[in-house]
């Protein structure tokens, strides 16, 4: 898999521009997967019933929910964003995928992921959560975005 590029405007100790193209990395594939297990377990749980409708609303619901799973798999294997997050006069313009957003609420910063929850500025109803994990970018340039995101909190 080949590199992202992290590109620079300025060269300060906090440069306000970041570029970035995120794929799908394996801890991404992971959290989905340990999810898609609690899900399918749970239905261990559920009683066991002789009713013929019973019966069929389990296997129906077992049979949706792994359906969904290899759904959501198959469009991770071929996900990717480009993210653009640039700081102007402590205001952030994010940037995905051509389509510039806000932030809706401050971002979350952990050493395994950082989430950002967007929002279109035309439309308040059209909201998005973006996920972006540690091992997508090298260590430097997941510390960056993870400064850059926290800068203009």
């Amino acid at each position: 898999m080949a590199e992202p590029k992290l590109s620079l405007a300025n060269s300060s100790s906090f440069p306000s521009i970041v570029a970035v193209k995120l794929k799908a990395s394996f801890n991404m594939r992971l959290t989905l997967l340990s999810l898609s297990a609690v899900s399918i377990t749970s239905f261990i749980l559920w009683p066991a019933s002789d009713n013929a409708w019973f019966q069929t609303l389990f296997w129906t619901c077992c049979l949706l929910t792994t359906g969904i799973v290899v759904s959501l798999l198959r469009q991770l294997w071929h996900w990717q964003v480009q993210l653009t997050i640039s700081l102007v006069s402590d205001v952030q313009h994010i940037q995905v995928n051509q389509s510039c957003l806000v932030q809706c609420k401050p971002p979350w910063v952990s050493p395994f992921m950082a989430v950002i929850w967007l929002c279109d500025p035309n439309n308040a109803k059209n909201k998005r959560m973006l996920m972006v994990f540690a091992d997508m970018l090298t260590d430097s340039q997941y510390h960056h975005l993870c400064r850059t995101l926290l800068q203009a909190r």
